[in-house]
């Protein structure tokens, strides 16, 4: 839901939030805002792929669509490699998606995207160095 109504979050959310992120509660705008916030907390520069971030939720949460297809707009008309780049993210996302569904299907199971556990993560500078190490975002000074 829109972020205005979740009591459980900062009330200066709306005004930290990213620019770039639609103002809804999801997997992908908390983990990307929380990941950027704290980038800019530690005065880092965080390059987030937004095709990748845009396909993400397009793809895997569908109910998302309504509020991040004023986002894909704008970011598409920017110029055409940015709109090329969301298409072969979009795509990519779609493929994984049923590959993992005939994986599921010959295995008879549930087997899910895998998540790396980090663990061991005590300071700030800890969570920098693993952000730097597993190539989740580009991370410049």
């Amino acid at each position: 839901g829109k972020l205005e109504d979740q009591k459980f979050l900062p009330k200066n959310i709306v005004e930290q939030w990213n620019p770039m992120f639609p103002k809804i509660w999801t997997a992908c705008t908390i983990w990307g805002q929380s990941v950027f916030h704290v980038m800019s907390l530690a005065g880092d520069k965080c390059d987030i792929y937004y095709p990748e971030f845009y396909a993400r939720m397009s793809v895997r949460e569908p109910f998302a669509k309504e509020y991040v297809k004023d986002y894909i707009k704008i970011f598409s008309n920017v110029n055409q490699s940015n709109k090329l780049a969301l298409n072969k993210s979009i795509l990519k996302q779609k493929v994984k998606i049923i590959l993992i569904s005939i994986i599921n299907i010959i295995l008879g199971g549930t087997h899910a995207l895998k998540y790396n556990l980090i663990t061991n993560i005590k300071t700030p500078d800890d969570c920098m160095k693993s952000l730097r190490q597993q190539g989740y975002f580009e991370v410049n000074k």
